[in-house]
């Protein structure tokens, strides 16, 4: 769920803010939380569906 949030407030933030990296407004943290939000997402699935399998 985490993972879901980050990219939820990370997509728009990374839409909106103007300039490039190091000009202070985010850019970089937004992509960063992206990124870190679609890992998390990746490794929760993989959790879940390792978790219901049955031996």
């Amino acid at each position: 769920m985490v993972g879901l949030i980050s990219v939820i407030i990370g997509g728009p933030h990374a839409a909106n803010s103007a300039g490039g990296f190091g000009t202070g407004n985010g850019l970089a943290g937004a992509i960063f939380a992206l990124l870190l939000g679609l890992a998390g997402m990746v490794l929760g699935g993989l959790v879940l569906s390792r978790s219901r399998r049955t031996t």
